[in-house]
């Protein structure tokens, strides 16, 4: 950590918690620009999604209502101002367990402020299955939102098995 004339900047050169690790560099010039790069890594996204609970005194279960395991990476660049903080993120999850849901691919780039996320653009995939979908979403007021998807090679009989969905006449 150093400061000086009103400014701050904190380094780290690795912080580790919960199989997560935490590197980069955060700065606030004039105790109002704010800037930097950090990157995130995770070898299990549940630990991580568990350690949170327990901070925040949750109960297991309570952020996310299904088991998620996997690697998951994330790169953040910091700007605005103190008052209005904004968020440049790309989100990579190469081979994800969610439930009983094995090798999801998700990836995410987007902005975000206090008011909204603009996703330029996710993509998830399970075998032959793809849904990329772009939009905004406000997080103030009504949160609405305006969302594109686009889906390939969806079975939709495949995803109903994996979700143990069982008697429904769908491929």
């Amino acid at each position: 950590i150093g400061a000086a004339s009103g400014d701050l900047r904190l380094e780290i050169s690795r912080l580790h918690a919960a199989s997560a690790t935490v590197t980069g560099i955060a700065t606030l010039r004039d105790m109002d620009a704010l800037g930097g790069d950090l990157r995130f890594r995770a070898a299990d996204a549940g630990n991580v999604v568990h350690a949170v609970e327990t901070i925040l005194g949750r109960r297991r279960g309570s952020l996310v209502p299904i088991e998620v395991a996997g690697s998951v990476m994330l790169q953040a660049s910091l700007g605005g101002r103190a008052a209005a903080p904004q968020v440049r993120a790309q989100l990579e999850a190469p081979a994800l367990r969610v439930g009983t849901l094995d090798g999801i691919r998700v990836g995410v780039f987007a902005d975000a402020s206090a008011s909204e996320v603009q996703l330029h653009e996710l993509t998830a995939g399970w075998r032959q299955a793809g849904v990329r979908a772009s939009g905004r979403v406000a997080l103030e007021g009504s949160r609405a939102m305006a969302l594109t998807a686009h889906a390939d090679s969806m079975a939709v009989g495949d995803v109903l098995s994996a979700m143990n969905v069982t008697g429904v006449p769908a491929t």
